[in-house]
């Protein structure tokens, strides 16, 4: 389980280092939180479940979280947590709300679930699409498609909010 965190923070590093400027900003710039978000999202998308290299660090990811063993624990205290106190902060300061607001949380989640569906469905849209992998173009085409939904979304909301 180690292993594999240090694989995932390997992978997301860079886009680890834009989260943590960010959080340390007094004030940070909501585009640019939203740019950071888009980022993250689509390079755990293109880094890791699109490439066949992946699968297994998917697959395992799953299997945790469907049934989680001690492992979990390692998982979660060393990389999930943090990575989703980063992201619930740039969902929370997009939408001007605290990031420990159980509803920022549950947003967040499910943004991220839009790009987790891959691993846990992978055969199901390949089939789907006609696809043979979710590689180069394809891994595009769903990166583009995710960055729009993520800026509807949370467009919305922040309107919403204002009214």
């Amino acid at each position: 389980m180690e292993g594999m965190v240090r694989e995932v923070r390997h992978h997301m590093g860079d886009v680890v280092t834009e989260m943590v400027r960010l959080r340390s900003q007094t004030h940070p710039d909501r585009t640019e939180c939203l740019r950071v978000l888009k980022l993250f999202l689509r390079s755990i998308f293109l880094r890791v479940l699109s490439r066949k290299e992946g699968l297994p660090i998917a697959r395992l990811i799953v299997r945790e979280q469907m049934g989680p063993t001690p492992g979990f624990e390692i998982l979660y205290q060393q990389a999930f947590r943090e990575l989703h106190e980063g992201l619930c902060f740039l969902v929370g300061t997009i939408l001007g709300q605290d990031p420990r607001d159980r509803n920022v949380i549950l947003r967040t989640h499910m943004l991220m679930g839009q790009v987790y569906f891959f691993a846990m469905s992978r055969e199901a849209i390949l089939r789907r699409l006609g696809w043979n992998n979710l590689e180069g173009e394809k891994a595009e085409i769903v990166t583009r498609v995710l960055d729009e939904n993520i800026e509807t979304l949370l467009t919305a909301l922040q309107k919403k909010r204002r009214n």
